[in-house]
């Protein structure tokens, strides 16, 4: 019995001492007595104080009494945040976030921000809010960036579609210039195509300044009927009348 009150004295009496030193550091630190403050948070700690561990760690990150050495900063924060100190988890889910004493792992970063959070701090809690807001945005962005990608097909075919239709009335104002060319293309004799078909169509006619005096001496001898003798068929003969001597006579042919 007289053992575990003796346990219990020298217990309450650590915890007392742990927390009277790391008071006498706080007291120090603030009238920047700095290399005072570590030496009685070191003591502190040796008592295993999770706050003294903290105070620790944030003067290594810092060079505050010491030189900076990101390396032991992450040794006692890791400390700290074991001991659930939350102050202790939200600096050691930085040291993780930004790779300081310790390989970059924003997994680890993301697990000790949240068991902060959990604990109370409110750093940690807003710095939550703050990833959660970037992750949404980030998703947001891969999202409009599937939509532009699709939109951008979408644009390119409508303009496959329109040079196609523009190739096409081209073909059409290149193949309705190419047959009036041909109809309007004059001919050798200066005379455009229209009217040699015109010429052909009424062929039978003879126009006097297209043609010379020879031709239309010729052309009027053609056309004019040489005059045919007439020739009197027996039918077309004057009948005879017959005499009473031929009546009686009984000619043949009457």
């Amino acid at each position: 019995m007289k053992k575990y009150l003796l346990l219990l004295i020298l217990l309450s009496s650590n915890i007392l001492f742990a927390s009277s030193a790391y008071q006498k550091g706080r007291e120090a630190l603030q009238s920047e007595k700095y290399f005072e403050a570590l030496r009685y948070f070191y003591v502190s700690a040796r008592h295993h104080n999770p706050n003294a561990y903290t105070e620790l760690g944030l003067m290594y990150e810092r060079g505050i009494g010491t030189e900076a050495n990101p390396i032991t900063a992450f040794y006692w924060y890791q400390k700290a945040a074991k001991r659930n100190h939350p102050t202790g988890q939200y600096y050691l889910a930085k040291l993780y976030e930004d790779g300081k004493g310790t390989t970059k792992n924003s997994k680890e970063a993301y697990s000790w921000y949240k068991r902060a959070a959990h604990n109370g701090s409110k750093d940690a809690q807003l710095k939550l809010v703050a990833q959660t807001k970037s992750l949404q945005s980030e998703e947001k962005k891969e999202d409009g960036s599937i939509w532009d990608s699709m939109k951008v097909w979408q644009d390119d075919d409508k303009q496959k579609e329109v040079k196609l239709a523009k190739q096409k009335s081209e073909e059409k104002i290149v193949l309705a210039s190419k047959s009036t060319t041909v109809q309007e293309t004059p001919s050798e004799d200066g005379s455009s195509m229209w009217d040699s078909m015109k010429f052909w169509g009424d062929k039978d006619e003879v126009s006097p300044k297209n043609v010379s005096n020879e031709e239309i001496k010729t052309v009027e001898n053609l056309s004019t009927p040489e005059p045919q003798e007439e020739i009197q068929t027996e039918a077309e003969e004057p009948k005879k009348k017959p005499t009473a001597a031929e009546i009686l006579a009984g000619y043949k042919e009457w």
